[in-house]
C-alpha cells in the first residue's frame, strides 16, 4: 500500500513539474476570441508579451498608445491552472506545444503564439527609427512611414500621425505600430538597412521595413 501511494506521489510530482517546464517560455499575444452565438469570431490584437522563468512571470503590456508597462510576480501552474502573484484567482489555461490559451469565465480565450529563439548575429546595437523613413511591406500592402518622434510616425498611405514604441523584452526586439488592431512585430533579421519582423495572429506573417534616404519623403 505504501508503495503504491508514492508511486501516485512521484506521478503527481513529475506532472507538476513537466507543467512549469512546458510553459517556461516567452508568449507573444496573438489575438482574442469571443463567443458569438455558436461559434467564436476572431476580435483585435493582443499587446501583450508574458515570459516564464524557474520561479518568476514578466508581463510586458501596451496599455495605452504610447506606454508599455512591464510586471513581475511569482507564479505557480499545474493542472491547466495559472495562479499569479498573491492573486487567489485561478485562471484556466490551455497548452500546446506553440500556443498558450487563457480562458475566460465568460469563455472569451486570449490566443499567445511561443516565441523561438532568434540570434541576431548580424545586429548589436539599438536601431535607431527616430528621424528615418521606412518602405513596409506586410499582408496589408506596401506603405511608406517616417518616424516623426519617439512615440509617433506618419504613414503616406493613410495620411496621418499614428504612435509607436519599441522595447527590448527577454532578448526579443519588439516593435508596436498604430493603434490596437495592429499586430506586434518581433524582430528575425537584420540586413543592411532591412529589417525583417514576424507578426502573430492566427498564423504567423512576414513584415519588412526597408530604409530609405531621408530626402526621399
Amino acid at each position: 500500500m505504501k508503495t503504491k501511494f508514492l508511486i501516485i506521489f512521484l506521478l503527481i510530482l513529475t506532472s507538476s513539474c513537466k507543467n512549469r517546464e512546458d510553459i517556461q517560455a516567452t508568449w507573444i499575444g496573438a489575438y482574442s476570441l469571443s463567443q458569438e452565438t455558436s461559434h467564436f469570431a476572431p476580435h483585435s490584437a493582443i499587446h501583450q508579451i508574458l515570459t516564464f522563468r524557474t520561479d518568476s512571470a514578466f508581463v510586458v503590456e501596451r496599455i495605452i498608445c504610447d506606454s508599455v508597462f512591464i510586471s513581475k510576480a511569482h507564479y505557480k501552474f499545474e493542472k491547466g491552472v495559472l495562479y499569479l502573484g498573491d492573486k487567489k484567482e485561478a485562471i484556466k489555461v490551455e497548452l500546446n506545444s506553440d500556443s498558450l490559451v487563457i480562458i475566460g469565465d465568460d469563455n472569451r480565450q486570449r490566443v499567445y503564439k511561443k516565441l523561438k529563439n532568434i540570434n541576431l548575429p548580424d545586429h548589436n546595437k539599438e536601431i535607431k527609427y527616430t528621424g528615418n523613413t521606412y518602405v513596409i511591406n506586410s499582408q496589408q500592402g506596401t506603405d511608406t512611414i517616417k518616424f516623426l518622434s519617439n512615440n509617433t510616425y506618419l504613414s503616406k498611405m493613410e495620411n496621418i500621425d499614428r504612435c509607436w514604441d519599441q522595447i527590448n523584452h527577454s532578448g526579443y526586439e519588439i516593435l508596436f505600430l498604430g493603434g490596437f488592431e495592429s499586430p506586434t512585430l518581433v524582430l528575425k533579421h537584420v540586413r543592411g538597412d532591412s529589417l525583417e519582423f514576424s507578426s502573430y495572429a492566427q498564423e504567423e506573417h512576414s513584415v519588412s521595413l526597408r530604409k530609405l534616404n531621408k530626402n526621399v519623403w
